[in-house]
């Protein structure tokens, strides 16, 4: 490891994942693949990539999970996420689910 100009240790890099997977159980638009997606990239993150397994947060909505992955939740933990991110951190976010387009509604946003 490198030591850095002013004789310190050089912070290390963080890695953290947020990952979702909407299956929307009971509904007419139930998916059944988005929970497995989820695992696997949960897997691959700590076993390819050397991702330690606490800093990686799983949403999925299984009956029984809590908190489910709401628009609001989703959104916390968005922030939470980047909160203290400096560079060379690594982050992922991975949504397996339906999804919409929207529209832009920030002017300073190119879609």
């Amino acid at each position: 490891m490198c030591v850095s100009r002013t004789g310190s240790m050089p912070r290390a890099i963080k890695k953290r994942a947020l990952l979702v997977g909407c299956n929307y159980p009971g509904t007419r638009g139930e998916l059944t693949g988005c929970w497995n997606d989820v695992q696997s990239m949960r897997e691959t993150l700590i076993n390819r990539y050397g991702f330690n397994p606490q800093d990686i947060c799983v949403l999925v909505d299984e009956p029984q999970q809590s908190p489910q992955p709401t628009g609001g939740v989703v959104k916390r933990h968005l922030e939470k996420l980047v909160r203290d991110v400096q560079a060379r951190d690594v982050l992922v976010f991975l949504f397996s689910g339906h999804g919409v387009q929207v529209g832009v509604q920030n002017a300073n946003c190119k879609p």
